[in-house]
């Protein structure tokens, strides 16, 4: 085996000290004692180890050989769970938002149902048996995701389940599955706390608790840190003001979320923007329909001419738009990407700046 440059170098710098060694020794005379030998035997051996040392390659940087632990390597256990996870969400979280969007704001009359919900729940709990072969991090984040699922599920069966005249039943099941998004109301996540209070307020207004949702959902004008889920919000919280008989106040409320709804979606593309007005602008429609019609069913024809007049004055200032409505595309905001369980970010502050003076 031929000799490498790096071991010629050595062998040259070692018989080199050597040599300098010899010549130091000589200089001071005591090359000759037998002691010298000894010395210069063990300062020899010390030199070749330096040298070669010093002539060797250099490590490898970590970068070129990247580290990987057995931990961060994918498994069947893991890409099988996620897969459960993944088609879970889409069924629960994402396929039925749309529709649900349309039920809060009255732009369908029953709630959604959940296509394959059967399905739906047998994923989530293969995803739970699955997440238990998994490390200690990963199963905790995939438990966390499976429980925001049956919480959201529960809540949207629930609703689902009530019937009848809306906010006109008592059930159980709302109230607890109310109870249950509690524990997300203070979240960190403030996506996730926002959506939250959503589905909360919703469980109290289908179980006959227009007063609690009313409260859940203030304030109003405040930047939501979930634009689309926070519009919804805003703008579900003035159909039940109009439900109690407030219709003034819903309709002053919906003004307001009209002159702040540009600066939520500044962010945003121009379809988005211009979709959000015009929900807005078929909520403020509804509200003045009903309201028309409450007066007119309770005998006050002045109070229906009255209430008419003001639709046709708000009809000549917001003419038909062409813009498609905003829709939901997520019911619950702030899930983490199911490819890899990246968190999505917590979003410490709003969209932006909060006006001055929020109140109701």
């Amino acid at each position: 085996m031929g000799e490498t440059p790096q071991s010629r170098k050595a062998r040259e710098g070692s018989t080199n000290m050597r040599q300098s060694i010899r010549i130091a020794l000589n200089w001071h005379g005591i090359s000759r004692q037998p002691q010298a030998w000894i010395l210069f035997s063990i300062l020899g051996v010390a030199t070749g180890v330096m040298t070669s040392m010093a002539f060797a390659d250099p490590p490898a940087a970590e970068s070129d050989h990247p580290k990987t632990s057995r931990h961060d390597m994918p498994t069947d256990a893991k890409v099988a769970c996620l897969a459960a996870l993944n088609a879970a969400n889409r069924a629960i979280n994402l396929d039925p938002a749309a529709a649900w969007g349309d039920f809060l704001l009255g732009m369908r009359e029953a709630p959604p149902e959940v296509k394959g919900h059967a399905e739906a729940i047998k994923s989530l709990n293969k995803a739970a048996e699955l997440a238990g072969q998994l490390p200690e991090k990963d199963s905790r984040k995939i438990k966390s995701i499976i429980e925001r699922l049956r919480r959201l599920d529960a809540a949207c069966v629930a609703i689902g389940k009530a019937g009848g005249a809306t906010g006109s039943t008592e059930d159980a099941a709302l109230l607890d599955a109310a109870t249950n998004l509690a524990e997300y109301l203070d979240d960190s996540n403030a996506r996730l706390a926002e959506s939250a209070r959503l589905w909360q307020a919703v469980c109290y207004w289908r179980a006959g608790k227009s007063d609690r949702a009313l409260v859940i959902l203030r304030p109003i004008v405040s930047a939501p840190f979930d634009p689309r889920i926070g519009l919804v919000s805003r703008l579900f919280r003035c159909r039940v003001l109009a439900e109690t008989g407030l219709n003034s106040a819903a309709l002053a409320q919906c003004t307001r979320i009209a002159e702040n709804a540009n600066r939520w979606f500044e962010n945003q593309d121009e379809d988005t923007r211009q979709g959000a007005t015009n929900t807005i602008r078929l909520v403020q429609i509804d509200i003045y329909k009903a309201w028309i019609k409450q007066r007119r069913d309770a005998g006050d024809a002045q109070g229906a001419d009255a209430a008419a007049a003001l639709f046709e004055a708000f009809m000549k200032k917001a003419p038909e738009s062409t813009a498609p409505r905003l829709r939901l595309i997520e019911c619950i905001g702030g899930m983490p990407s199911m490819n890899g369980l990246t968190e999505a970010s917590p979003e410490s502050k709003p969209t932006t700046t909060p006006a001055e003076g929020d109140s109701d």
